[in-house]
């Protein structure tokens, strides 16, 4: 037996769930960035509002130990989100699983 991701699995995203997820992976990588300069030149860090001095220090640490946490943390969320959306847009359009299908409740 094959496994699904050799013949295509029909795990695919709708569309609108494919364009979330485009729109979500570009601003994980602009906010990261932004971040790391912040950390790096000094000033405020977008979103979460903490104040940094900035430095080669700072920077350094930022982008070793803090943006990979940060950054795997928002795909996490990303992909949560994009998820539910997926999944109801599916169900909205009547190809994806319907409420009790796939589990042992009755």
């Amino acid at each position: 037996m094959e496994p699904s991701w050799e013949h295509g699995g029909g795990d695919e995203l709708s569309p609108i769930a494919g364009l979330l997820a485009g729109i979500l992976a570009i601003a994980v990588v602009i906010l990261s960035g932004w971040m790391t300069i912040v950390a790096f030149v000094g000033g405020t860090m977008p979103i979460v509002g903490w104040e940094t001095d900035g430095g080669i220090g700072t920077g350094l640490l930022w982008l070793l130990f803090v943006d990979p946490i940060v950054i795997t943390v928002m795909i996490w969320l990303g992909t949560a989100v994009t998820l539910a959306v997926d999944r109801l847009a599916k169900q909205a359009s009547g190809s994806g699983p319907h409420r009790g299908e796939g589990s042992d409740r009755s």
